[in-house]
């Protein structure tokens, strides 16, 4: 089991999944062997400011697993005007306009 959290530097958890959650089952190290697992993220714009990103390795599921390793703030990133972002993300959003009248209502 291997996850990340994205957290901006108030500690609101913006991203936070795992390898379980995902539905992509880890297949065991061998020993003395090294393992390299890559999550590929397409953020959302992001309000300006210093975000981090912490990981972990463990055992089991998304509901029950115990932690082997947690590294806290294992890389800190930071946004500069992200495009007017008024809340903490702003994605890609599609707004459409329909008229419809009267008698389709009742």
């Amino acid at each position: 089991l291997m996850g990340i959290v994205i957290k901006d530097l108030l500690g609101n958890e913006l991203i936070k999944t795992n390898s379980d959650a995902e539905g992509f089952l880890l297949k065991p190290c061998k020993k003395n062997n090294i393992m390299q697992i890559d999550f590929s993220i397409i953020l959302p714009y992001l309000k300006s400011g210093s975000y981090a990103i912490s990981v972990a390795f463990g055992i089991g599921t998304i509901e029950n697993h115990s932690v082997y390793d947690w590294i806290e703030n294992l890389a800190v990133f930071t946004v500069e005007d992200s495009a007017l972002c008024y809340g903490l993300i702003r994605t890609p959003i599609e707004i459409q306009q329909k008229f419809i009248s009267h008698n389709d209502i009742m």
